[in-house]
């Protein structure tokens, strides 16, 4: 295989590092929250999926269990997967570092310690399900999705290699935008492009049984709501 990094000449960084750039793009017209559509994607993030009336409705929540997840939400500029862009909503903005992987597996067992204290395992097996539906091929960037799969240690460099890619290109695209290179409109189908080669080539590594597995991993079909009309 030649070297991804030759294939995409963008993309790279982990769905965590894109989690907080892609807060510059939830105002363009869909709904807080959306996932794994375009722009507002967060592939990572249990307690952002939970605030979603579709998953809510298939996982069955009780009144009580959405007063509980409504408690969940992060405030703004404290977001799981936060870091990045989270300190620069604007272009005048102060920049943050971004979280380190380390920082970012921390917070999210952090997170899913919050989100199994409030649902049945039936519920958390189901929403695992959803975010893989959700995320489809960077569910590949989930480290329990690797062990799953049965990622070997020559898969996860290359994975690796695609992170740091694209987390270069999105950094560079974030600071196209404060500097007032490119616009916030301009931004979104950026990211959209370079986020669908990450998918892409996150899809070439696997062997077609992981390819099944990770298919199999998500469950049965997730029915979205419809995505909002814009404008």
């Amino acid at each position: 295989m030649q070297r991804v990094g030759k294939t995409i000449k963008l993309v790279a960084v982990s769905a965590t590092i894109l989690v907080a750039a892609l807060s510059f793009g939830q105002g363009q017209g869909r709904g807080q929250g959306r996932m794994g559509r375009g722009f507002g994607n967060n592939n990572a993030s249990l307690t952002r999926l939970l605030q979603r009336s579709d998953v809510q409705s298939d996982l069955a929540l009780t009144d009580d269990e959405k007063v509980k997840v409504q408690a969940l939400r992060p405030a703004r500029g404290n977001r799981t997967g936060g870091g990045g862009a989270g300190g620069a909503g604007g272009a005048g903005g102060g920049q943050r570092t971004p979280p380190t992987p380390e920082e970012m597996a921390a917070r999210q067992a952090d997170e899913r310690k919050s989100v199994s204290e409030i649902l049945t395992p039936e519920q958390l097996k189901r929403l695992d399900e959803i975010r893989i539906q959700v995320s489809g091929d960077r569910a590949i960037l989930l480290a329990e999705v690797q062990t799953a799969l049965g990622i070997t240690a020559d898969q996860k460099t290359k994975i690796q290699d695609l992170n740091d890619k694209y987390r270069e290109a999105t950094q560079s695209l974030m600071s196209k935008m404060r500097s007032g290179e490119i616009t916030r409109e301009e931004i979104g189908p950026k990211f959209n492009a370079n986020t669908k080669v990450l998918g892409d080539e996150l899809r070439k590594l696997l062997t077609p049984a992981q390819a099944d597995k990770l298919k199999e991993l998500g469950g049965k079909p997730f029915k979205a709501d419809p995505e909002p009309a814009i404008g």
